[in-house]
């Protein structure tokens, strides 16, 4: 497997990406209900994206302001 590169990434500029990611892993894999996979920590949270090496977007977690890591999300041919 190609390495990976994480990088911070702001919520406003980089939410397309993290969504598409989150849909993916948590609604469309886990079954998740889609209203609860976004919610208004969001944009107040520190979000990562993990990149392939072709710079699309494999996974994505957050550290909300609390101190607290979620929303970690890493679609299955990168787990």
């Amino acid at each position: 497997m190609s390495p990976l590169r994480v990088q911070q990434v702001r919520h406003a500029e980089a939410h397309v990406a993290i969504h598409d990611v989150r849909q993916r892993v948590f609604v469309q894999e886990q079954g998740i209900d889609a209203a609860l996979e976004r919610d208004a920590l969001d944009p107040v949270c520190a979000h990562v994206l993990a990149l392939d090496a072709h710079g699309q977007p494999v996974g994505t977690g957050r550290l909300a302001p609390d101190g607290r890591i979620g929303r970690m999300a890493v679609l299955a041919a990168y787990r």
